[in-house]
């Protein structure tokens, strides 16, 4: 084992391309990775589906674009809208408890990057459901 080991080491010292392309590809795609490519996203498209849509829909954090509201939607509806691609999230109003005025809220888990993002966005959203 020593001596394939010692081999291989005296073939990476007359191999200069080789040597080279273990070095810089590995720090070439930490640079990429670590700050060139970016996986946030800035804005989910988003229907707002039920009674009381107009007024959930004014109190959304910026990052869900409302593209549509619906109040006479529901959530037959919106899980059709989903399977047609019209938005990556629909969010199902009730008015039930005022207090908690957001019965589902519905994510297409296609697009990982906007279904995290949507996640996060309607966690600082104290009237959402978990």
């Amino acid at each position: 084992m020593l001596a394939m080991a010692l081999k291989e080491l005296r073939q990476l010292g007359r191999d200069r391309r080789t040597v080279a392309m273990m070095v810089i590809l590995p720090v070439l795609l930490l640079v990429v990775f670590g700050y060139a490519a970016r996986f946030d996203v800035e804005s989910v498209d988003t229907i707002v589906a039920g009674p009381a849509a107009a007024a959930v829909s004014a109190n959304l954090p910026g990052r869900l674009h409302v593209v549509a509201t619906h109040a006479d939607w529901g959530r037959d509806e919106s899980v059709d809208a989903l399977r047609r691609d019209e938005a990556t999230v629909v969010i199902v109003t009730g008015s039930t408890n005022p207090q908690a005025p957001v019965d589902a809220v519905l994510i297409d888990g296609a697009n990982l990057f906007a279904a995290q993002s949507v996640l996060r966005a309607i966690a600082a959203i104290p009237t959402c459901p978990r």
